[in-house]
Parts: structure tokens; sequence; C-alpha cells
């Protein structure tokens, strides 16, 4: 299984526009994790401002980072 097919699991849809890999929570784009040379952004607007990072998205995370190479 491939990082997009992860990341669709757990209701995030790949943003086709983006220029680095960016998954976006459906109904809810203030919900993203954004892939960079850098590191990996992770943004919502729910509770205090951060999400519950639950083991099945970090497993999607660290995929993505391996076929970008970034490990």
């Amino acid at each position: 299984m491939n990082a997009e097919q992860m990341f669709s699991e757990l209701g995030y849809k790949k943003c086709d526009e983006c220029i680095s890999p960016v998954y976006i929570k459906e109904n809810d784009p203030f919900t993203w994790v954004n892939f960079c040379t850098t590191g990996v952004g992770i943004s919502t607007q729910s509770g205090l401002g951060y999400e519950f990072v639950n083991y099945k998205l970090i497993k999607a995370i660290n995929k993505q980072c391996e076929e970008l190479g970034l490990k």
C-alpha cells in the first residue's frame, strides 16, 4: 500500500494542484499534512489547535517520507 492509499483510508485527499505532497482532511480544509524537503507540517483548527496523531497517521507520514526519499 502506498502513502496516498494510507492517507485515503484515514479520510485525507491528496491535493493535485500542490507542488509538494499535501493531504487535506475531507470536509475539513483546515486539517492537512504538508511535506517539504525540510520537514512535515501538520495543521488543524479542531480543539486547541492540534490533532491527535495516531499510529496510522504516523505510518502514512513515514511511508510518504520513504517514497520521497527523505528517510
